[in-house]
């Protein structure tokens, strides 16, 4: 299966997108932020427009074929809206949120439906449970938590001489870059949530830094 339409969107779709703190509205500031040249397609049926943008009401009602369908709600909520995804072709799903086969046996339930409809319709899976994909050389982000400077991502830029960097397809950095952390500005925010599992999260993938 290709992962192009996850790694390199030319539109991305953001359900429970919202003009209040939230996920949702975090990632189309990202978006923005970072430069991602294609369309933001918001989902949520309280909004006709949002952000400078037209709001969709429902995912039934996006346009044909868009590449990625982010889901910024709850985990009891992703898999009604998994099937109209597919109907109308997303090539790839982005679900951020907990409480799937980890959580209990309802949640493996949940899980095993929404991976049965993707591998149906051969849409790309990313999660759940997942602080979800950056590709700063396409440049484009469907990602949890707000990257505060996009110029300082490995890829998002011209390497230079100082600090020769490169990229992978996934946005992974190698060379030097990816070996020593620079400074705090070059890496996204720290989770602010509580649970264990981001706690867990934050050890594993977060360097420490001092100021």
């Amino acid at each position: 299966m290709s992962l192009d339409r996850l790694l390199r969107p030319r539109s991305i779709a953001i359900l429970g997108a919202s003009e209040r703190p939230s996920i949702g509205r975090t990632l189309i500031e990202a978006l923005d932020g970072i430069g991602f040249r294609g369309q933001v397609y918001p989902v949520n049926p309280r909004y006709e427009s949002l952000l400078g943008r037209r709001c969709y009401p429902s995912v039934a009602e996006l346009p044909r074929d868009v590449d990625v369908l982010a889901f910024c709600v709850n985990h009891a909520r992703v898999l009604e809206h998994v099937r109209p995804a597919a109907d109308r072709g997303v090539g790839a799903a982005v679900i951020f949120d907990g409480g799937f086969a980890e959580a209990d046996a309802d949640g493996y339930a949940r899980q095993e439906a929404i991976a049965s409809i993707c591998r149906e319709a051969s849409m790309t899976l990313c999660g759940p449970n997942c602080m979800g994909v950056i590709s700063p050389h396409v440049p484009s982000l469907v990602y949890i938590q707000a990257v505060h400077d996009p110029s300082r991502l490995a890829g998002n830029g011209p390497p230079t001489a100082a600090s020769p960097s490169s990229s992978s397809k996934s946005g992974a950095a190698t060379g030097p870059a990816a070996r020593s952390p620079a400074t705090p500005a070059a890496w996204p925010a720290r989770p602010a949530c509580s649970r264990r599992c981001c706690a867990r999260i934050a050890r594993s993938k977060w360097p420490t830094w001092t100021s």
